[in-house]
């Protein structure tokens, strides 16, 4: 880490808790408040800003930096960028017929996600203080701040656990990321932080981080003529992009660049984990059972609080949808509108139609949805959709795994399993392979992910399905053992 004094955005006025409002001098290093421990905000001097914004509104190219005022950056000639931002707002006229309903298409920024947006802002920001940036649990965040350090000569170590998609593994590599695989999430996220004095931790919560992805909103507002919709509907993880696009439109509101009514938002989750939505039904705890829009499961979900408190002071909604209509979502938005999007991208249709059904959602409603990352990030869940249609036969690493997990009783995880396919079947699979193998054999309805005993090791049960395919497979081998 460089020791040299460095001169930040002047409009920045320091941090605030957003949950005690205490204040703290603006300090890349300190995060964290000391009373709450719950991560920082950035607060900036709106007086002073207001003037420099009148800008905002004369016709201009979109894009993250195009809002440096509101900005944590050091100067242009530190900052990292891949083009990112500057996404379109696609009307759709077939999806949901009778709502006004427009697609933010994050997909197309530089690493196919939002997370381009905060990473841009982040690596800037630490370009030329530091050498190596570490990360864990995040395989989507992993691969964003893999491109823009290799941009700026920086290095990248992720630490992960061992059911990381392959997809966002290798992308990741390929990047110049170093891959760290460790037992548990809770492992990886202990060791990330461990910097030492030259590495810098980043996680999905990092103020930074999340200034840049509140440029989302900014760009929704501008392209709709600082007219804001009706509804922002949000995928939910960390809670950390919704509620920094209710952090935005709150500085829209203050640099009076916006009047009037605000947006009502709607944050999406899965019902398998929905964090978010038990604050709001009183039904917290829940056991994590499984899904497919595994970037909507964030265990202890930094910024839930926050995204809980916009979604109140927005007169909002959290909704949980099914994995049934997030497949059905992402056919939907290939077909209908030439989109392929992750699950936890389309979750916000699936989200729109529910609501628009039970009319919360009422006709005529403008309403903008958030598809945050490309199904071109996953592309074993996107083959898993086609192959579960198609309804094909199982490999026969697959089958050996449900045989396995048949002679454990039914459930285990993947350590023990490897061990099983090692000394009853002489199979040797590395524990990666073998953890690709379960998520596949999970999303085609083969296996059940139950909860994760102390949060460290995620057992998966035999469903029906399975039972009668290794039935079927008993029954051939009896009448080949016949003949």
């Amino acid at each position: 880490m460089t020791t040299k004094k460095i001169k930040y955005n002047t409009l920045i006025k320091g941090m605030k808790c957003p949950r005690c409002g205490r204040r703290y001098p603006f300090n890349i290093h300190e995060v964290l408040c000391t009373k709450c421990n719950c991560y920082l905000e950035v607060e900036y001097d709106y007086e002073r800003i207001r003037k420099r914004t009148l800008q905002w509104k004369v016709r201009r190219r979109l894009g993250v930096w195009a809002y440096k005022e509101l900005l944590p950056y050091i100067s242009n000639k530190a900052k990292i960028s891949l083009g990112e931002g500057g996404t379109p707002l696609i009307f759709s006229k077939r999806l949901i017929p009778g709502v006004r309903l427009m697609l933010k298409n994050e997909t197309v920024n530089p690493t196919g996600s939002f997370l381009d947006r905060g990473s841009t802002v982040v690596i800037s920001l630490l370009n030329g203080m530091y050498k190596r940036v570490t990360c864990s649990v995040n395989a989507n965040l992993a691969v964003s701040l893999a491109a823009y350090c290799a941009k700026s000569d920086m290095q990248v170590t992720f630490f992960c656990s061992p059911d990381i998609d392959r997809g966002e593994f290798y992308q990741a590599i390929a990047l110049g990321a170093t891959i760290r695989i460790v037992h548990s999430q809770e492992e990886a996220r202990k060791l990330a932080m461990k910097t030492g004095a030259n590495a810098y931790y980043i996680d999905s919560a990092n103020p930074f981080l999340l200034e840049g992805e509140k440029t989302t909103a900014f760009e929704i507002i501008e392209q709709l003529s600082w007219k804001p919709p009706d509804w922002i509907v949000v995928p939910v993880g960390t809670g950390g992009h919704l509620s920094m696009i209710w952090k935005a439109i709150k500085e829209l509101k203050k640099l009076r660049l916006i009047r009037g009514k605000l947006p009502r938002l709607i944050g999406v989750q899965t019902e398998a984990f929905s964090p978010l939505v038990d604050l709001f039904d009183g039904t917290y705890h829940r056991d994590y059972l499984g899904t497919i829009a595994r970037d909507l499961v964030f265990l202890e979900p930094p910024k839930i609080l926050e995204a809980y408190q916009a979604i109140k002071e927005s007169r909002g909604v959290a909704i949980r949808v099914s994995d049934d209509e997030l497949i059905a979502s992402v056919k939907e938005l290939a077909s209908k509108e030439g989109i392929l999007v992750e699950p936890a991208a389309a979750s916000t249709i699936a989200a729109i139609r529910k609501l628009y059904a039970e009319k919360m959602i009422e006709k005529g409603d403008s309403i903008v949805a958030i598809m945050t990352g490309s199904g071109l990030k996953n592309p074993d869940i996107i083959k898993s959709m086609i192959r579960s249609s198609k309804g094909s036969s199982l490999s026969d690493p697959k089958i050996a795994i449900l045989k396995a997990i048949k002679t454990l009783g039914g459930k285990g995880h993947g350590y023990v399993i490897k061990d099983i396919l090692r000394e009853k079947f002489n199979i040797e699979v590395s524990l990666p392979t073998i953890y690709h193998h379960l998520k596949e054999l999970e999303q085609t309805g083969f296996l059940r992910r139950l909860h994760m005993v102390n949060r460290r090791r995620i057992y998966y049960e035999l469903t029906t399905k399975a039972e009668r395919v290794l039935d079927s497979e008993i029954k051939s081998q009896s009448k080949y053992n016949k003949i």
